[in-house]
C-alpha cells in the first residue's frame, strides 16, 4: 500500500507548518530517531483518521519525507556516503539519501532554515547540501553550526560525537569556505578531552579518539596522551585491565603520530604488562580454569612486545619480559631486532606539484575528473629505474658493499640483500630500484594523488554504482569481478584504504592470472598426485610471459607493489593477514589503490565505443550521473 498518491506535491511552507504544529518540535533534546518514529506515526494517523477521499496528502507527504530523512543512519567520517539505511531486508530496505531528489533537497533547505530543533535542522540542512544541484554552501554551514551546537555529555556521547565528526568532515570538504569553524571544533574537543579524560566514563576518550582520527589537536597531543597514560595507570591499580589497555593503546597512537617514539614504546610495553598482570590475576582467582584464559593473555603479551622497535628494547628490558613470558607459556621468545636508525633528508617543496594536480581535476565533469586523476602520473619506468640503480651502485659503492637484512614490523627477517660492488647482480640492482621507486611513490602520493582525490570528493559524489559500470566497460577487468573492483576503488575514495587494500590485492592477482590465460599461458601446476594448484602472483611475475602480456613497466610495478618482500608486498601481506591499520594507510597502500584505478580506467578509456556489453547481456552505460554533459572521455 502506497503512503500517498504517486503524483502528490508538497511545499516547504506546508512542511514547516506541519512540523511547527507538533509539540515535540520545542524539545531541543530529541534526536532524529525519536522524530522518525513520531513523524511516521503522525503521517499514518492523518491518513487513517481522515474521511474517505479527504486526507491532506501534501501534509502527509511532507511528514513522510522528513520521517525518511530522520531514519537515515549517520556515518560522520564518510565524505561520499554519510547516510546509510536504517535497515536492509533482502531486496528491501529503508530510505537512503539517493531517494531524495534535488527538488526534495530544495524543500529541506527551506525547512532547515525555518526551524530551531537541532536534530531536525542539522539533518535536513546536511541532506540539502548532499543532494542539491547546484549545492548551496549555506546548507553545509548551517549543518556544521547545528551539529557543533549540541552539547556533548556522557548520556549522548555516542550519537552526538558522530554529529561532531560529520561537522569536521564538512569543514574539511569546504576548506576555506568553512571559515574558522574547524579550528573552533578542534579547540572544543581538545578542551573536552583534557577535562574529561581524568574523570570516569568514555566522553574524554571519545574526544581524544576523534581528534586522533581526524588529525586534529597536535598542539595538545602530548598533554592528551599523558592524561590517557595517567588514567590507564589508575585503572591498572583497580584491576580494570581491559579499559587500561584501551587508554594505553590510544596514548600510544597519539605519541606515534607526534613522532615521540620513546613514549609510544613505553605505552606498548605497558599494554603487554597489563595482559600479563591480568593473566596472573586469573590464575590466582580461578585456579585451573584461570590457566585456560591466562594462556591467551600471555600469548597476547608476547605479540604486543614484538611491536617494540629493536633500538628501544634494551632500555625497557623487553628481553627479560619475553624470557619470563616464555617460561610461563613454555615456548621460545622472538629474536631481538637490531637497532635501526632513521635516515632523514631535507624537506622537498611540493606546493607547485600539489597545485598542478588540483588544477588538473578541478572544474571537470565527473568522468573527466576521474580520467585526469588516473593520468596524473605516468607510472614507473622500469628501464630508467634500472639505469639509475646501476649508476648509484657505480658512484656510491660503499653503500652497497655490505649485505642487508630486511625486517618486518613484528621482527621477522623477511629478505636479505647480498653485499658487493658488482652492478650486474640482479638482487642488488633490484634493491636499489625499489629504494628509488618507493621514494617516487611517496612524492607522487603526497604531491598528486591525495590532493587531487580531495578535490574530486569535494566537487563530486563518487558512487559505487558508477564505478561498477566503468569496471564492466574496462576490458582488463575479468568477467564477474567488476563489483569487487568497484567496491575496492570506492573504499579508497572513502579514505578506507584498509578495506580497499584487502579487496583489491586478491583481485589484482586474479586479473593477472586471467589475462595470462587469455594468452594461453599456463598459470597452474599438477603435482605427483594429479592435483592441480594455481601458481601464486609472486611466481607469475617472474615468468617471461608477464612482460609479453603486461609490458616491462606494469610488470615491475606489479612485483614492486604486490610481491616484493622489500616493498609493500601487499598481495602476501593481505593473504596472511599481516597488515595492520597503520600499514593499510601508508603512501604505498594509497598509491597501490590509485595504481589499480589507473590500470582499469586507462583500459576503459582505450576501449572502442560504443560501450561493451556486460556478461548478463545488458548494455553497460556510464550514466549521466557519472559522465556529466556530453559523456565524452
Amino acid at each position: 500500500m502506497h503512503r500517498y498518491p504517486e503524483n502528490t506535491q508538497t511545499t516547504a511552507p506546508i512542511a514547516i507548518a506541519a512540523l511547527l504544529a507538533l509539540p515535540e518540535i520545542a524539545d531541543k533534546e530529541l534526536d532524529c530517531a525519536a522524530f522518525w518514529q513520531r513523524l511516521s506515526d503522525e503521517a499514518r494517523t492523518r491518513a487513517e483518521a481522515a474521511a474517505p477521499g479527504e486526507p491532506d496528502w501534501p501534509v502527509i507527504k511532507a511528514l513522510w519525507m522528513i520521517a525518511d530523512a530522520c531514519s537515515l543512519m549517520l556515518k560522520g567520517d564518510s565524505t561520499n556516503a554519510p547516510f546509510g539505511p536504517l535497515a536492509v531486508f533482502g531486496e528491501h530496505r529503508s530510505a537512503i539519501s539517493e531517494d531524495f531528489t534535488p527538488a526534495d533537497a530544495a524543500l529541506m533547505s527551506e525547512v532547515a532554515a525555518a526551524i530551531d530543533q537541532p536534530a531536525l535542522r542539522a539533518r535536513l540542512a546536511d541532506l540539502a547540501w548532499l543532494r542539491a544541484k547546484p549545492k548551496k554552501i549555506a546548507d553545509a554551514l548551517l549543518a556544521i553550526d547545528t551539529y557543533r551546537s549540541t552539547t556533548l555529555t556522557e548520556d549522548n556521547e555516542f550519537t552526538v560525537m558522530e554529529a561532531w565528526r560529520r561537522a569536521i568532515t564538512l569543514c574539511l570538504q569546504l576548506r576555506k569556505g568553512a571559515g574558522d569553524r574547524l579550528e573552533q571544533i578542534e579547540a572544543a574537543l581538545v578542551a573536552l578531552a583534557i577535562t574529561q579524560i581524568p574523570a570516569d566514563g568514555l566522553l574524554g576518550k571519545r574526544a581524544a579518539q576523534t581528534l586522533l582520527d581526524r588529525r586534529l589537536g597536535d598542539d595538545a597531543g602530548e598533554q592528551i596522551a599523558g592524561l590517557l597514560a595517567e588514567r590507564a595507570e589508575k585503572q591498572i591499580a583497580a584491576s580494570q585491565h581491559f579499559f587500561a589497555r584501551n587508554c594505553f593503546s590510544l596514548a600510544s597512537d597519539w605519541y606515534a603520530r607526534l613522532e615521540n617514539l620513546e613514549r609510544a614504546a613505553d605505552m606498548t610495553v605497558a599494554i603487554a604488562l597489563s595482559f600479563e598482570a591480568e593473566a596472573d590475576e586469573r590464575i590466582a582467582q580461578q585456579g585451573v580454569q584461570g590457566h585456560m584464559v591466562a594462556g591467551s593473555f600471555f600469548e597476547d603479551a608476547v605479540q604486543v612486545l614484538r611491536k617494540v622497535p629493536g633500538d628501544q628494547r634494551e632500555s625497557r628490558q623487553v628481553a627479560a619480559h619475553l624470557e619470563r613470558l616464555r617460561l610461563k607459556i613454555e615456548r621460545s621468545g622472538p629474536q631481538a631486532l637490531k637497532g635501526m636508525a632513521t635516515i632523514s633528508t631535507d624537506p622537498i617543496d611540493i606546493r607547485d606539484l600539489v597545485r598542478q594536480a588540483e588544477e588538473r581535476v578541478s572544474g571537470q565533469p565527473p568522468l573527466h575528473a576521474l580520467l585526469y586523476f588516473a593520468h596524473l602520473h605516468h607510472g614507473a619506468n622500469a628501464a630508467e629505474l634500472e639505469a639509475g640503480a646501476k649508476k648509484t651502485l657505480r658512484e656510491y659503492p660503499v653503500s652497497s658493499m655490505f649485505g642487508a637484512s630486511h625486517y618486518s614490523r613484528d621482527g621477522r627477517v623477511i629478505a636479505k640483500t647480498a653485499g658487493g660492488v658488482d652492478d650486474s647482480e640482479a638482487g642488488r640492482v633490484f634493491s636499489v630500484m625499489m629504494r628509488h621507486y618507493l621514494l617516487e611513490v611517496e612524492l607522487v602520493c603526497r604531491g598528486q594523488i591525495l590532493p587531487a582525490a580531495a578535490v574530486i570528493t569535494r566537487e563530486h559524489l563518487v558512487r559505487q554504482v558508477d564505478l561498477s559500470q566503468l569496471m564492466r566497460m574496462a576490458p582488463i577487468v575479468p568477467p564477474g569481478r567488476s563489483e569487487q573492483f568497484a567496491k575496492g576503488l570506492w573504499e579508497g575514495f572513502e579514505h578506507d584504504f584498509a578495506t580497499a587494500t584487502y579487496l583489491l590485492a586478491p583481485q589484482v592477482e586474479h586479473l593477472v592470472r586471467w589475462q595470462l590465460k587469455q594468452q594461453q599461458v599456463r598459470t597452474s601446476t599438477i603435482d605427483a598426485d594429479g592435483i592441480e594448484n594455481e601458481i601464486g602472483l609472486s611466481a607469475l611475475v617472474e615468468t617471461p610471459a608477464m612482460k609479453t602480456t603486461f609490458g616491462e613497466d606494469l610488470t615491475f610495478e606489479l612485483k614492486a607493489l604486490f610481491c616484493s618482500a622489500i616493498g609493500p608486498n601487499l598481495r602476501n601481506q593481505v593473504a596472511h593477514g599481516l597488515l595492520d591499520a597503520r600499514e593499510c594507510n601508508t603512501t604505498s597502500a594509497v598509491y597501490a589503490w590509485w595504481w589499480v584505478l589507473r590500470l582499469t580506467l586507462r583500459s576503459f578509456h582505450a576501449a572502442a565505443r560504443p560501450p561493451a556489453v556486460d556478461p548478463a547481456g545488458e548494455r553497460a552505460d556510464a550514466s549521466n550521473n557519472m559522465t556529466g554533459p556530453g559523456k565524452s572521455a
